[in-house]
């Protein structure tokens, strides 16, 4: 009667809650040592307890000192990837205003007509920003504003995505076939395919009819010359990231609260950066004979 008692309190003694795999073990390694001493050496009985509890305690503190070492890396993972993500180009830096931005060459994607406000996006097609921008903010802000806002790109495509130049002479090249916008859109929404599908299918989902004329802009250079001019307006306004956004040209960041505001003050024909002195306003310059 009395081991039966001892057995069941050692068993409830070192129950692990959980069910971690090494207190069954040390329950087995009880029940096996226990068996080979005589019934009445309560001593040596409680000699094996002290040791299997003493390696119990041991076990467990390396289990829990390692949960904390791979939680604490986690933790410092998480705020190293959030420190690295680049906030909106308003939160860097004081505005910016590109000089003669009504000439810029840009390619109309939403409304044409005159009198609107004019925000220009210089894009790369593959750029996942990018994607996110015309997927949530454009859409946000043509339900907010209509056809008082006009949408424009320049391609600035970057030199660290693949086939991000060649997108946009696909874009220049459905251009012809007055298809930009949908290609423009297609590509975004298909951008994981780029590089893996040909350029004409993507052509044709986007309502491009002459596929022959469309193949034979992919391989001429009067497209690629068009990316390279407007890559190059980019380089000399010193552009660094995509998308970047410039609204009547004044250059903000990408964000639906950011951009309402500006557009919501330019409507009404106000400064939006009142707090701003134009001598100390950041001019950018993209024409040879501007003053800045």
């Amino acid at each position: 009667m009395q081991h039966s008692v001892l057995r069941r309190r050692l068993l409830e003694r070192f129950d692990v809650p959980g069910g971690l795999s090494f207190g069954l073990h040390h329950h087995r390694e009880l029940s096996w040592r226990r068996q080979r001493l005589p019934v009445g050496d309560h001593l040596q009985l409680h000699r094996v307890v002290a040791m299997s509890q003493r390696r119990l305690e041991i076990t467990l503190s390396a289990t829990l000192t390692v949960a904390a070492v791979v939680l604490a890396a986690t933790v410092l993972a998480g705020e190293v990837r959030a420190r690295s993500v680049v906030p909106p180009a308003s939160s860097l830096r004081e505005p910016a205003r590109i000089s003669d931005w009504e000439s810029l060459p840009s390619r109309v994607l939403y409304n044409a007509g005159p009198g609107s406000i004019s925000i220009v996006e210089f894009a790369d097609l593959e750029c996942p920003a990018c994607r996110v921008f015309h997927q949530t903010v454009l859409p946000a802000l043509k339900e907010r504003f209509g056809e008082k806002i006009r949408v424009e790109m320049i391609h600035f495509p970057l030199p660290t995505h693949k086939f991000a130049r060649m997108a946009a002479i696909a874009a220049e090249c459905a251009e012809r076939q007055a298809r930009m916008p949908e290609m423009v859109q297609l590509l975004y929404q298909h951008q994981d395919s780029i590089g893996l599908r040909s350029w004409n299918s993507y052509a044709q989902a986007a309502g491009v009819v002459d596929s022959s004329a469309f193949s034979a802009c992919m391989s001429s250079p009067t497209a690629s010359q068009a990316v390279d001019s407007s890559q190059s307006i980019a380089d000399r306004l010193g552009l660094r990231s995509t998308p970047t956004v410039a609204v009547n040209g004044w250059v903000i960041g990408h964000t639906v609260p950011e951009m309402s505001r500006v557009i919501n003050d330019l409507l009404r024909h106000r400064n939006p950066f009142p707090e701003v002195d134009s001598s100390r306003l950041r001019r950018l310059v993209w024409k040879a004979d501007s003053t800045p």
